[in-house]
Formats: C-alpha cells, sequence, structure tokens
C-alpha cells in the first residue's frame, strides 16, 4: 500500500527530507537494487520536478537500502517554485528491474512568501 505524507517546506530554504519508508507490515522497506524517482508538480501542472536516485547529485539519496532510508533535497530555487498550500502533489516510485510502485505520495505543502533571492 501507498504511504500517504505531505511534507512542510518554506518556500526559498534549501529543504532536507530524510524519510524512512515502511512495508505494508511496519518494518522499514528494503531498497537494496532499487532506483527512487521523486515527481513533483509545482503547483500550476506546467512544472515538473524529477529526481532519480541513480543520478548522484540529483537531490535523491538511498541513504541505507537496507532500513529504507532515503534523503531528499530541495534547492532554494525548487522550493520557490513551489506554490502555496497543498497544491503541489509528488510521489516517490520505486523501480527494480521492470516493476515499478508508488512507496510514498501527498502535497509539498509550501509556506511563505518566496522573497529571499540566492544573490
Amino acid at each position: 500500500m501507498t504511504a500517504r505524507y505531505d511534507i512542510p517546506i518554506w518556500r526559498g530554504n534549501e529543504e532536507t527530507v530524510d524519510l524512512i519508508l515502511m512495508a505494508d507490515d511496519d518494518t522499514p522497506f528494503d531498497l537494496s537494487g532499487s532506483t527512487l524517482i521523486f515527481r513533483c508538480d509545482q503547483g500550476d501542472g506546467s512544472t515538473t520536478l524529477t529526481k532519480s536516485s541513480a543520478t548522484p547529485g540529483s537531490g535523491l539519496t538511498i541513504t541505507d537500502a537496507a532500513s529504507g532510508a532515503v534523503s531528499l533535497v530541495l534547492t532554494p530555487t525548487e522550493t520557490r517554485a513551489f506554490r502555496n498550500g497543498l497544491q503541489n502533489q509528488y510521489e516517490i516510485e520505486r523501480w527494480i528491474a521492470d516493476d515499478q510502485f508508488t512507496l510514498m505520495s501527498g502535497f509539498i505543502n509550501a509556506k511563505g512568501p518566496g522573497l529571499n533571492t540566492d544573490a
């Protein structure tokens, strides 16, 4: 079953979200041999943010496969693009061999004006 979790962030800040993905029996999901894909609609439907654990430096990392530990890093530019509130739907998919399965989904719950800059 797909877990449901809304991720709170502050627009314009770098956000690191550490997750433990759980199996249906409430044990950590073993991610050995898996690739994870994070996809998020950034509010207006025209922009989709995608990150892959298979791409070093993408911002999605399996930190401990056996314990289901994952780290998601969203940059200031990425968080600034989110619309306020629960308007930014995401999912994390597990790809292994030819199988794809959504492990977690929800919304990025963005807060703040996003007025800060990278300069």
